[in-house]
C-alpha cells in the first residue's frame, strides 16, 4: 500500500513547476521544481526555490515564506538554508538561515531586515517572537524611508512590539551617519510622534545650562510608568515619577496613557490655548480614555506669569482624568477634559505645605465659521480646590479665540481670557496670576519649515507677560528646531521622531502589526 501511495504522489508531482503543490491542513507548499516528501512523518525537503503558505493556528492572515533551500515538518520546526523572505501580516522580513517553529510562528534569522508600515529594523540576528514582536541583536532601527536615513537608532539589543513600543539597550543616536549621543536604555512608543526621545541641553536664567532625562521605565497597552529628571548648573536635581493606568478601556490603536504634562502649569491653564497652538505637544487632541494616575515629584518648576522661581513638591498626588468628545473627531469638534485629584503639596520658596483636593473641567466649543477663512471658538474652565485648613478656592475662566486662515499654511489668531477667582488659597501656584489675558499668535508652515510666535499680554497692566518663539525644520521621519521664551529667558532644542511611510507595509496606525490580535483587547 505504501509503495502505491508513494508512486501516486510522485506521479502528481511530475509536471510544470507552477502546478506543483502540496496542501495540508495549515500548510501549502508550491512553486518547487523537486521535493522530497515523506507522508508518513510529514517531512519535506526542497533543495530549490519554494513558496510556503502558513495559515490556521488562529491567524487572521496567512504567512508567506519564499526560500531557496528548506526542510522541515508542518507540526514542528522548519530550517531554511540561504536567502529567505517571510511576509507576516503588516511586516516583511528578509534574511539568511531561518529556523522557525511552524506551530508558534517563532523564528530566528541572521543578517536580517524587517520592513513594517512605519519602521525598518536591521540586525545581525533577528528573532520573530511568538507573540508577534521582533527582537534584534546588533540592531539598527529607523522610521525613515530613504536609502540613507536621516536618523538611525543603533542598539546592542532592541525589541519592537506589535503596538509600536521599542525597548532597547546600549543605544546610540546617529544623525546623517554620525553618532551624536549614547544612552544606556530607551523605551518609547513609535506608533505616534516621539517627542524628545533623547536628553538634550537647554538653558534658562534660573537654572543655567540644564539637561532633561525623561523616559519610560515600564509600559503596556493600558499602563505606563515614566520618569522626568532635570539636572542643571544652578539648581539641585528635580523631577517626578508617574504611573498611569487606564480605568476605562481605550482604543487599542492608541499608545499607552500619557496625560501628565512635563512641566507643571498654572492652575488656570487654558485648554483652548493647548489645542490651537503648535508649541510642544499641545497641538495633540486629548484621547478618549479614562486614566488613574499617581505622581511623586520633588522641587518641580511651575510655569507662572508673576513669579519665575516657583517650585512645588508633590508627596504624592493621585487622581483620575479623562477626555470628553462631542460629535466627530475632527480638529474643529467640541472637546473637553476633566480631572479629580488629591495630594500633599509643598511650595518653594514660600515653604507653604498643605493637603489639597479638587476637581476641574475644561471645555472647548466647535469652531463657528463666520467666513471661509475666519472662525471663532469658545472655551470655559472650571476649577475647585479644598485645603486641609478648611479653605477653598475656585476659578471660572471663560475665553474666546478668533482665527484667520491666511492660506498656504499661515494662520493669525487673537484670544481673550477672563479668570474670576473665589475664596482663598495658601499657594501662589494655585492662585490666578493674570486675571485678564490677551494672546496673539502666528503660525506659518513653509514647505519643510514651520514657525510660531505667541505673545501673551496682561490686560490689567497692559504689558507683555510672555513671548514664545518656535522654529522647526521637518523631514519625512524627524523634526528638529529651537524654542525661546522671554518669561524664563529659556532656550530649548526640539528633536522629535516621526512614524514613517515605508513601502511594503500596511497603512495602519500601528507601527508593526507584526501579528494579528488573537483575542479582544481588554
Amino acid at each position: 500500500m505504501r509503495w502505491w501511495l508513494s508512486g501516486l504522489l510522485a506521479l502528481c508531482l511530475t509536471g510544470p513547476a507552477r502546478t506543483q503543490e502540496i496542501s495540508l491542513t495549515n500548510l501549502r507548499i508550491e512553486g518547487f521544481k523537486a521535493i522530497d516528501w515523506r507522508p508518513e512523518d510529514n517531512y519535506f525537503r526542497s533543495a530549490g526555490p519554494v513558496k510556503i503558505t502558513l495559515s490556521g493556528h488562529g491567524l487572521d492572515e496567512a504567512y508567506i515564506i519564499d526560500a531557496d533551500d528548506v526542510e522541515g515538518s508542518p507540526g514542528g520546526d522548519m530550517r531554511v538554508r540561504g536567502h529567505v523572505v517571510v511576509r507576516r501580516p503588516g511586516v516583511t522580513v528578509a534574511g539568511e538561515g531561518l529556523r522557525m517553529n511552524l506551530q508558534t510562528e517563532a523564528g530566528e534569522l541572521a543578517n536580517a531586515e524587517a520592513r513594517a508600515s512605519r519602521a525598518r529594523l536591521r540586525g545581525r540576528k533577528l528573532l520573530m517572537e511568538e507573540h508577534g514582536g521582533l527582537r534584534a541583536q546588533g540592531a539598527d532601527f529607523t522610521t525613515c524611508s530613504g536609502l540613507h536615513p536621516h536618523y538611525m537608532i543603533a542598539a546592542r539589543d532592541l525589541q519592537l512590539n506589535e503596538d509600536g513600543m521599542v525597548r532597547a539597550r546600549g543605544v546610540s543616536l546617529r544623525l546623517g551617519g554620525v553618532t551624536i549621543l549614547s544612552i544606556p536604555y530607551l523605551e518609547r512608543s513609535f506608533s505616534n510622534k516621539v517627542t524628545a526621545p533623547f536628553p538634550l541641553p537647554g538653558y534658562s536664567r534660573e537654572t543655567g545650562l540644564r539637561y532633561r532625562f525623561d523616559g519610560v521605565a515600564a509600559s503596556r497597552r493600558d499602563m505606563q510608568l515614566t520618569y522626568d529628571l532635570v539636572a542643571s548648573v544652578r539648581r539641585s536635581p528635580h523631577g517626578n515619577v508617574t504611573i498611569e493606568r487606564d480605568i476605562v478601556p481605550a482604543d487599542p490603536a492608541l499608545p499607552p496613557p500619557s496625560t501628565r504634562a512635563r512641566v507643571l502649569r498654572d492652575a488656570g491653564n487654558s485648554l483652548l490655548a493647548q489645542i490651537t497652538t503648535s508649541f510642544g505637544d499641545s497641538a495633540m487632541r486629548p484621547n478618549r480614555r479614562g486614566t488613574a494616575f499617581a505622581t511623586a515629584g520633588f522641587m518641580e518648576s511651575v510655569y507662572n506669569r508673576r513669579v519665575s522661581n516657583l517650585r512645588v513638591s508633590r508627596l504624592p498626588e493621585i487622581g483620575v482624568t479623562g477626555a470628553l468628545d462631542f460629535g466627530d473627531r475632527s480638529e474643529d469638534a467640541a472637546i473637553g477634559t476633566w480631572e479629580i485629584s488629591a495630594g500633599m503639596f509643598e511650595e518653594h520658596p514660600s515653604h507653604v505645605r498643605a493637603t489639597r483636593g479638587g476637581a476641574q473641567l475644561s471645555l472647548v466649543s466647535a469652531t463657528i465659521r463666520l467666513r471661509s477663512a475666519l472662525g471663532v471658538r469658545f472655551g470655559l474652565g472650571l476649577i475647585g480646590r479644598a485645603y486641609d485648613d478648611g479653605g477653598a478656592y475656585g476659578v471660572i475662566a471663560p475665553e474666546v479665540e478668533g482665527q484667520w486662515n491666511l492660506g498656504n499654511g499661515n494662520t493669525l489668531a487673537a484670544a481673550f481670557r477672563h479668570q474670576n477667582a473665589y475664596g482663598s488659597t495658601p499657594f501662589l501656584f494655585d492662585a490666578v496670576d493674570v486675571r485678564n489675558e490677551l494672546r496673539f499668535r502666528y503660525n506659518g508652515d513653509l514647505a519643510r519649515w514651520s514657525c510660531a510666535v505667541q505673545v501673551a499680554y496682561d490686560a490689567d497692566r497692559w504689558r507683555a507677560s510672555d513671548t514664545a518663539l518656535q522654529v522647526v525644520h521637518k523631514l519625512d521621519c524627524m523634526e528638529f528646531g529651537i524654542t525661546y521664551r522671554t518669561r524664563s529667558q529659556g532656550l530649548g532644542f526640539i528633536l522629535n521622531l516621526m512614524p514613517g511611510s515605508l513601502p511594503g507595509g500596511s497603512a495602519t496606525n500601528t507601527l508593526t502589526a507584526a501579528r494579528p490580535q488573537r483575542e479582544a483587547t481588554k
